[in-house]
């Protein structure tokens, strides 16, 4: 049986839906008591949570769960045009979200002696690896500024 580009197409967009929501789904059935909820209007969490996901990475809910949900949704669709601008809108809306929560957090967890900043930024993982490459391997000839905007795009697209 041969499959036309538009259907493998299609279902490899809903496999990055399903990804995103695999990873929501674990995330959720793996969260330790009093470390977040489904807060309308003030946040919670009593303590930091550092197991699972949210040790490789700070709010994997939004950027290993939402996110490819809403991309295999926009490029499911196949309006080109559209890719960019939704992607930027998604963290526009998203950003200041966990901003807020990380800002919750620092102020709540110095209350209780915890360090805040037990998770690490994807971006900041990523940026470690990259300049360990610029040390060992790649020399002078790819620049930091080059590399740093490259980064800034990615984590806007991929986080």
């Amino acid at each position: 049986m041969e499959y036309s580009r538009e259907y493998i197409f299609e279902i490899f967009c809903i496999s990055i839906s399903l990804i995103g929501i695999i990873v929501r789904v674990i995330i959720a059935g793996k969260v330790p008591e009093g470390t977040s909820g489904r807060n309308t209007k003030e946040q919670k969490a009593e303590s930091l949570n550092t197991t699972g996901l949210y040790s490789i990475v700070r709010h994997p809910i939004y950027v290993l769960g939402n996110f490819p949900i809403f991309l295999g949704i926009i490029l499911f669709l196949q309006l080109w045009w559209a890719i960019l601008p939704s992607i930027a809108i998604f963290w526009i809306y998203y950003l200041p979200i966990m901003k807020a929560e990380d800002k919750f957090l620092e102020k709540s967890l110095k209350k209780n002696g915890e360090d805040g900043q037990k998770e690490p930024h994807l971006l900041s993982q990523i940026l470690k690896i990259i300049n360990l490459l610029i040390q060992n391997s790649l020399g002078k000839k790819i620049s930091k500024k080059n590399i740093l905007l490259f980064l800034l795009s990615f984590q806007f697209s991929h986080s």
